[in-house]
């Protein structure tokens, strides 16, 4: 089965795939579970290629239950920042991307110690503020000299999919 695996996988381009069998204990079917990772840059890609192989893998005779790991389904929202706008009002892209996550994320900024206890002290927005483009689009940045300029004015916003998990490998 791994060898019609290889030979099915041998011409993918743009991820990175690897066989592997995990562990020495059958399954109750009394098979093996064989472990095939894709991996790469580009989601989508990586997505496409899932897919397919997944497919594919299915209608190879031995192999029962091939599934996938990869679930893109979480709603997440790509800004690109327009890097000509931002520098003519004397923006840096980092600052922005900064205010952005500070706003959406958070950041600690300090500690409060009180009785030997730390608590740490987090600068975040609104989060009721950022579960609509256009709110985001409405919050304010502020250039060196102090003027406040519309974040929409600055970035673009497109809406996708992404995954609900990140798998590490190999990480120590």
């Amino acid at each position: 089965v791994i060898a019609k695996m290889r030979n099915l996988v041998k011409d993918i381009q743009g991820v990175r795939i690897g066989i592997s069998q995990m562990g020495i204990f059958s399954r109750s079917s009394g098979g093996k579970t064989v472990v095939l990772q894709v991996r790469g840059k580009d989601l989508n890609e990586i997505q496409k290629h899932v897919t397919v192989l997944e497919d594919k893998l299915n209608s190879i005779n031995g192999v029962l239950d091939a599934n996938t790991s990869l679930d893109i389904r979480n709603p997440e929202y790509r800004i690109q920042i327009d890097r000509e706008r931002a520098a003519r009002l004397g923006l840096s892209v980092r600052s922005v991307a900064e205010t952005v996550e500070t706003l959406v994320g958070g950041k600690s900024v300090s500690l409060y110690r009180s009785g030997g206890d730390e608590v740490p002290i987090t600068l975040r927005g609104n989060p009721d503020a950022f579960h609509d483009v256009e709110h985001i689009r409405e919050i304010l940045v502020y250039t060196p000299s102090g003027t406040p300029v519309r974040l929409g004015s600055l970035i673009q916003i497109d809406e996708g999919l992404g995954p609900t998990q990140i798998q590490h490998l190999n990480m120590d």
